[in-house]
């Protein structure tokens, strides 16, 4: 069995207030990979999107079909030193 949530508008779960349900894609998984199915798509055959990356390097692609439309990354947060000298 997949794990799954459900996600409502407001505090109470009602039928009504659902906005849309998430699971996982296999009970087994390295990396995430979440499948996300809107209230309209009832037989989730196919969801509406898809969440793939690694939560914990902060890495994760969102896809509506095969196109990436959202990305969240880590910012570098390196600091790159230029060596400088004064001439004379």
């Amino acid at each position: 069995m997949h794990e799954r949530w459900e996600v409502c508008k407001g505090d109470d779960f009602d039928d009504d207030k659902l906005l849309f349900s998430v699971k996982k894609s296999s009970v087994i998984d390295f990396k995430t990979h979440l499948l996300v199915f809107l209230k309209e798509n009832e037989s989730e055959e196919c969801p509406d999107f898809e969440v793939k990356g690694n939560f914990f390097d902060r890495e994760v692609q969102i896809f509506h079909g095969d196109q990436v439309i959202a990305e969240v990354r880590t910012a570098s947060r390196s600091c790159h030193h230029i060596p400088f000298f004064v001439g004379s």
